[in-house]
């Protein structure tokens, strides 16, 4: 069985807000099925509070909170919230309620197409992916259209004669750019029992474009030795094996001339890391560390020092001193939260505490990270800053995401409802 990535060519796309991701795994082989883009800039607990009842919407609330709090609107969304209804509280009902809800969103063939092979999946409704079928083969947009259409062959919503005539017209109809014939080719091959049409839609690919990359597909597709050597391809040979080349190693003094001859902070401690590599993480070479100081010039320098001798060295003492150099220096530029991240691995609560206690006035956007640095170091301090952050939140995509920190950080189901039902819910 064969998994590929699609890849279309830009312009077959519709509104995609990035590369395509494995977001919505939708079978063991982990073909894609749904493209990674916003639906509009509406927001899935939004459409739940107007489309179901307030017994339902606490119901989901209490039941399956962190998946309504998304902040994106993707249809994979209402897919996985359906499904875990369905298949944990075993709720079919609202199940087909939060999937009808995203079957009004649909716009476009590649929507339906997604929706149906959702909900066969959770459903097994055939008579409604018949109809989102219909729905589907009357909105076929684009490239990305006609590729999500396959998921109605692989679910047998599509098949027979019906199928051939879909695949039929999709080659002989188009006219898009190669990538799209080699995509729907891959996937007729990973689908199975249409070798035919995928081999046709190959053909149509190289026909459009011989560069190597197409063509090293040809194994694929082309079994016939005479048209392969025709398209210039030779016969498969067997991979050499490889070869491994052991590391250079050096000595000593090698190394140490290296050490002398750099005045870069990161080169210096690379050197250190290929030292402890080559002659082990031995007491003479943590000394060195201390030589690279004078490098250091900010927090998260002297954390990044902190980190190799506290995984490296077991050496705890020597990183206090160096986080305790590195406290002084915050906020740093670049990488605050990354040196908060060492002084919570090194467990010194005090320093961590000296640490969130400088960040707390320096901007309104980090109250509710700094609250999850505290929430084991002073409670009260960090819910005064989630506090603080959650007053802060004024547009639908922060309240979303300060209710989601709120659950994640204190486990506190009340308060993130409070907080969405007082900033999203009610002003509906």
């Amino acid at each position: 069985m064969y998994s590929y990535v699609k890849i279309l060519d830009k312009g077959e796309n519709m509104n995609l807000s990035g590369r395509y991701e494995r977001i919505h795994k939708c079978c063991r082989c982990c073909r894609i099925y749904y493209a990674d883009y916003i639906i509009d800039d509406g927001a899935l607990l939004v459409n739940l509070a107007k489309n179901l009842s307030q017994d339902e919407l606490d119901y989901l609330l209490q039941n399956h909170m962190e998946l309504c709090l998304r902040v994106n609107h993707h249809l994979f969304e209402y897919d996985d919230l359906a499904r875990a209804v369905f298949f944990e509280s075993k709720n079919r009902g609202l199940a087909i309620k939060i999937y009808k809800i995203a079957q009004g969103l649909c716009k476009s063939g590649m929507d339906y197409s997604f929706l149906a092979i959702a909900i066969h999946k959770t459903l097994r409704v055939k008579k409604w992916c018949k109809e989102l079928l219909a729905m589907a083969e009357n909105n076929i947009k684009d490239g990305l259209c006609y590729v999500n259409m396959l998921n109605f062959i692989e679910i047998k919503t599509l098949s027979g004669l019906k199928a051939e005539n879909f695949l039929q017209n999709a080659l002989t109809t188009t006219n898009f750019k190669a990538n799209f014939y080699l995509t729907m080719a891959l996937e007729l091959k990973q689908i199975g029992g249409f070798d035919e049409f995928a081999y046709k839609f190959y053909k149509k690919c190289i026909e459009k474009d011989r560069r190597d990359y197409y063509l090293s597909y040809a194994h694929v597709f082309i079994k016939d030795k005479g048209e392969l050597k025709a398209l210039g391809i030779k016969p498969k040979q067997k991979e050499p094996k490889r070869v491994v080349t052991s590391k250079e190693h050096k000595s000593k003094d090698e190394y140490l001339s290296e050490l002398r001859n750099t005045s870069d902070f990161y080169k210096f401690y690379d050197i250190l890391d290929d030292m402890a590599e080559e002659f082990g993480k031995k007491r003479w070479i943590l000394e060195l560390f201390k030589d690279g100081e004078i490098y250091a010039k900010t927090a998260a320098d002297y954390a990044y020092i902190a980190s190799d001798v506290m995984d490296d060295f077991k050496d705890k003492i020597y990183a206090r001193e160096l986080l305790a150099k590195a406290v002084e220096l915050l906020p740093d530029p670049r990488e605050t939260f990354f040196v908060l991240d060492i002084l919570k691995e090194l467990g010194d609560k005090a320093l961590l505490a000296a640490a969130c206690k400088k960040l707390i006035n320096l901007s309104d956007s980090i109250y509710m990270e700094v609250a999850g640095y505290l929430k084991d170091v002073d409670p009260n301090l960090a819910k005064e800053c989630a506090v603080k952050a959650v007053e802060n939140a004024k547009t639908r995509t922060e309240i979303l995401h300060a209710a989601t920190d709120v659950l994640e950080i204190f486990k506190d189901k009340g308060w993130a409802i409070e907080i969405v039902k007082n900033g999203i819910i009610d002003v509906q």
